[in-house]
């Protein structure tokens, strides 16, 4: 499998960076016997998109929370960040500043999709459950894309598929971008190794981008298409296929 390619910005890492000492600071203060629990993992709920879901969001939140809770401390408030692909606000803050938990809330919306989130965690790992929030965020972007090209569910509808399938599809073949690349690989290939044949993925992924001369590809039966993805990072996906011509694994490599 190739390599996971969503990270969280740098503001967000600064964003843990602070917490983890604000929990560094509860915790020396409790016993040392006691066992550190466990992040805790954010429930996401599908909502109607909005041109402005994802700061409105953050924004009513941030004015309804002196009202609803008058003694609350706003641990972090990071705004229209990005985590891969998806757009995000959310919301850290204890209700109360003698509580031992916080509340992490907030939006988040891809393509034409939008979640609310939210989860309560013990105070001493608010900092690992942020971090936890962010990567399924950005995870919600690749589990868009493969429930779009593995089948069609109501929530998608067969025309917004189709149209998503054809545009992808077509910036692949006309420019081979490599976040094109990405979608396809994530949605055809990666769920049909053991089912796909060679003939299946040339079709999909045409010859245009095919690197014929890759060193021992003929020999040891994979296929390599080159992205537009420049620099030292990962930028051809390999295909390698059994002796009948089947799909066995994939991975991405550099130049």
């Amino acid at each position: 499998m190739r390599a996971a390619r969503h990270h969280p910005p740098a503001s967000n890492y600064r964003c843990i960076s602070v917490l983890a000492a604000t929990v560094l600071f509860v915790s020396s203060s409790g016993s040392s016997a006691a066992q550190a629990p466990a992040a805790c993992v954010p429930s996401f709920t599908p909502v109607p998109p909005t041109r402005r879901l994802v700061s409105d969001y953050l924004n009513q939140g941030l004015e309804s929370l002196p009202f609803v809770y008058p003694t609350h401390t706003l641990l972090e408030e990071p705004r229209n960040s990005r985590a891969g692909q998806v757009e995000y606000s959310m919301l850290v803050y204890k209700k109360d500043r003698t509580v031992e938990s916080a509340t992490i809330e907030g939006a988040a919306a891809y393509g034409n999709r939008a979640w609310d989130f939210t989860a309560t965690c013990p105070t001493a790992v608010v900092a690992d459950s942020v971090a936890t929030t962010i990567a399924r965020i950005a995870d919600l972007a690749s589990r868009e894309r493969g429930q779009c090209w593995s089948r069609v569910t109501p929530a998608h509808g067969s025309g917004a598929c189709q149209q998503q399938r054809t545009r992808v599809l077509n910036v692949w073949r006309t420019s081979g971008n490599y976040e094109a690349l990405v979608e396809i690989v994530d949605g055809v290939i990666a769920r049909g190794a053991g089912t796909l044949r060679r003939d299946d993925v040339l079709d999909l992924l045409g010859t245009q981008r095919l690197d014929r001369d890759y060193p021992n590809s003929r020999r040891d039966g994979f296929l390599v298409w080159v992205s537009d993805r420049s620099g030292t990072t990962a930028n051809r996906l390999v295909v390698q296929f059994d002796s009948r011509g089947i799909v066995r694994t994939f991975y991405w490599v550099s130049e």
